[in-house]
C-alpha cells in the first residue's frame, strides 16, 4: 500500500488512548467508533474529533452494530484497528476484503483469548503476558497472529499497573502496525495452535471471591491483585457485610501458630491488617473497601471487628 493508509480505530474507552493518538499524530486516523453507552470518556472523545473533523460513531449495545456497516461504507477505510471494542463484528464486514479487520489483544495468544486477559493472567500467577495482534475472524480472538511483543509480570503488578504498561505498549504497536500497511505489500502472519487455545469468558462473582479454606495465600494475593482497579478488590465479608480486599503486601509471611484460615491475627497502627491463610502462611492487607468507598481496617472497628475474627463465613456471595 504505498500511499497512507486511512485507518479507522474500534474502542472501548481509555486503554485505547496511545494508538489513538499516534494514529492522529501520523496522519493515518480516518475515523473513530467507541463502545460504550453515553459517558463523560465518549462525551470528551466525540468533542475532540468533531475539533480535528474525524468522523466519530458511538454504538450502546450489540444491537446498534449494525450502524457500523453504513458509516464505514461512507468513510472506505483501507484498515480498522481494534482496541477493546466490546462487541463483535458483524461477519460481512469481516468478510469484506477491502477492509482489513485488525485487533489489538491484550494477552498472549492462543493460550488467552477473551475479554479480560489482565485479569487471568495475574491471578493464575504468570510471570509475563503480551500484547498480540491478529487479524480478525467471525470468532472473538482466533485469527492469524501477525506479531507479539511480550512484558514481565512483577510481583506488585496490579490490574491497573499492568493496563497502564499494556496501553503504552499498545501505543507504539498500532504506530508500528500502521507503517506495516502502508510499506508492505505483503503481511505476514501466522494460523494459531488451536490444540493450545483457550478462552477465558468474563469472569462472573464466584471466581472473584476469596475461599480462605481452599486458596493458598500466594493465590489470594494474586487474585487481589488481579482485582485491584477493576472490581474494587476481591471479595470476602465480615458478618453481613460485603468486603472488597484492594491492596496487599506482594509476598506470603510466615506464621508460627495455627489459625482458622480467614482469621485476623494482627491490627496494625498504620489501618493494615495480617490475615491467616492455609499452610500456615499470612498475608497483610493494606486497604479494603464496601460499596460506600474506601477504608482501612480501622473501619471494621465500628462493626465490632477484633482479633480473632474470621472473615468470610457469614454472608453467602454467590
Amino acid at each position: 500500500m504505498e500511499n497512507q493508509p486511512r485507518i479507522v480505530l474500534m474502542c472501548g474507552g481509555p486503554f485505547a488512548y496511545r494508538g489513538l493518538s499516534a494514529l492522529a499524530y501520523e496522519k493515518y486516523l480516518a475515523g473513530v467508533v467507541i463502545g460504550t453507552k453515553e459517558t463523560h470518556v465518549s462525551n470528551l472523545l466525540r468533542q475532540e474529533c468533531e475539533q480535528s473533523s474525524v468522523p466519530f460513531l458511538n454504538i450502546n449495545g450489540s444491537s446498534e452494530i449494525e450502524n457500523l456497516i453504513e458509516w464505514l461504507e461512507e468513510i472506505k477505510p483501507d484498515a480498522v484497528f481494534c482496541i477493546c471494542f466490546p462487541y463483535l463484528i458483524p461477519a460481512r464486514l469481516i468478510r469484506n476484503e477491502t477492509i482489513k479487520f485488525i485487533n489489538f489483544h491484550t494477552g498472549p495468544l492462543p493460550s488467552y483469548r477473551g475479554p479480560m486477559p489482565i485479569f487471568e493472567v495475574i491471578r493464575r500467577g504468570e510471570k509475563e503476558t503480551a500484547m498480540s495482534v491478529h487479524f480478525m475472524t467471525e470468532s472473538y480472538d482466533t485469527g492469524s497472529v501477525i506479531y507479539a511483543e511480550t512484558l514481565p509480570i512483577t510481583k506488585t503488578d496490579t490490574f491497573t499497573s499492568l493496563a497502564l504498561k499494556l496501553s503504552e505498549r499498545c501505543g507504539i504497536m498500532v504506530s508500528n502496525m500502521a507503517e506495516m500497511l502502508q510499506f508492505s505489500s505483503s503481511i505476514p502472519s501466522e494460523v494459531q495452535d488451536q490444540s493450545e487455545a483457550t478462552f477465558y469468558p468474563f469472569p462472573d462473582v464466584k471466581e472473584l471471591k476469596i475461599d480462605w479454606d481452599t486458596m493458598s495465600a500466594e493465590k489470594i494475593i494474586a487474585l487481589i491483585n488481579a482485582c485491584n482497579g477493576w472490581n474494587n478488590g476481591a471479595i470476602t465479608s465480615f458478618k453481613d457485610n460485603e468486603l472488597h480486599l484492594i491492596t496487599v503486601s506482594p509476598e506470603p509471611l510466615a506464621e508460627t501458630r495455627q489459625y482458622t484460615p480467614g482469621t485476623i491475627i494482627e491490627l496494625f497502627s498504620d489501618g493494615s491488617a495480617d490475615i491467616a491463610c492455609i499452610g500456615e502462611q499470612k498475608i497483610r492487607v493494606c486497604q479494603l473497601g464496601t460499596e460506600d468507598g474506601l477504608y482501612s481496617f480501622d473501619f471494621l472497628k465500628q462493626l465490632g471487628l477484633k482479633m480473632d475474627e474470621v472473615l468470610g463465613s457469614s454472608i453467602n456471595l454467590n
